[in-house]
This record gives structure tokens, sequence and C-alpha cells, in this order.
């Protein structure tokens, strides 16, 4: 029996999938659309079946995520049997930018990844909302995801905790919390969770 581990793998290098946040606009070229495929392309070839390729983020945050550069690298890789494109979706705007661009069931197939933390400063800071208001959006998202048939991943970032810049303080989150979130997003649909150090 062949053990390919390279099946178990996830890339979520977060040049390829956004070329980093606040790049300024003259740097965009360096990292292209083309190239950003191309590289991803490569990463399949290598035997890769799980790699995120971009986030539905806006592109004041993240230029290289323009609507163009979406829809030109979701062509550019298009659906590929056995491998597995995912898409991180922050919140409502982004969900519907996943459908808009075809990323779901009926044309790209992409996975879809939400994420927040586990520590409401970092949730504040990473999204701007508190974890509660992050949540409450997710499950609205989540509830229609799963009508749709799109796969959904989740990442809870600060897991082990977050150091707070103000005072460099360790705020860690609470276990048992911990523990309510994960099942609560198994029990909204999430294939996978992944609990993120920082």
């Amino acid at each position: 029996m062949k053990n390919n581990s390279t099946e178990k793998v996830i890339i979520t290098d977060v040049t390829l999938r956004e070329y980093g946040q606040n790049v300024p606009a003259r740097y965009l070229p360096i990292f292209s659309s083309e190239l950003r495929v191309e590289t991803a392309l490569k990463l399949i070839d290598a035997g890769f079946k799980n790699i995120e390729v971009f986030s539905c983020v806006p592109p004041k945050i993240a230029p290289a995520m323009n609507p163009q550069a979406l829809k030109k690298i979701a062509k550019g890789l298009g659906r590929i049997r056995a491998v597995n494109f995912i898409t991180l979706v922050p919140n409502k705007a982004g969900y519907k930018s996943f459908l808009k661009n075809g990323l779901g069931p009926d044309w790209y197939d992409h996975t879809m990844a939400i994420f927040f933390s586990a520590v409401d400063a970092h949730n504040r800071a990473n999204l701007g909302k508190t974890i509660k208001e992050t949540i409450n959006e997710y499950k609205l998202i989540l509830k229609d995801a799963v009508k749709e048939k799109i796969r959904v991943l989740t990442y809870i970032s600060a897991a082990f905790g977050y150091l707070s810049p103000e005072d460099n303080t360790l705020i860690k989150p609470d276990v048992d919390s911990l523990v309510d979130f994960i099942d609560l997003f198994f029990d909204l649909g999430s294939e996978a969770i992944t609990l993120s150090d920082l």
C-alpha cells in the first residue's frame, strides 16, 4: 500500500494565499496572479492535494486579492480532480465574494475556510469584532454553505494564547470555551477544525 504523506499536508502559506497584507501596488507584479497559479500547479505536481489559494478579504487589506486577481487565479487553476483548493472567508462580504466568483460546488468547488480567534482581544484586532459577533455571523454563513453543499474548514487562532501588544502579557483562552467552539463548529458542518498558534 502506497503511503503518500503529501495528501495529509495542507499548504497554508500566506504569500501564496494573498501575497501578504498591505503590499504596495507597485510590488504586486512581483508575485502576479499568473505566478501564483504556476506555483500552486507546481505544488500539485509535487503531490500536494490541499492548498489554500486565496482569501476573500477586501482588496484594501490585501490588494493582491482584488476581484480581477480572484477571477484570474480561479480560472487559471480550474477544477483539478482529487485536489482540494481552499479559500479563506472572513465574513458575510467574503462569503458573497466566494459565491460571486463561482468558488462553490457548481463551479470551481473550493473548500471554504472560516477563521476566528479564541482570544477576544486578538479577534477584535484581526476581524474587528468580538468573538460572539463573529460566531453569530458564521452561524448564518454556515447555514447557507451547508445547504449549498460547500465543504467547510474552521481555523481557531490564538488557541494557545495571544501576546497583548499593549503590555506584553499572554492572554490564554479558557479551555472549556475552546472545547465549546470546537463542538459548535463541528455541529454547524465544519469537516475539520485547526487550532492555530500565533
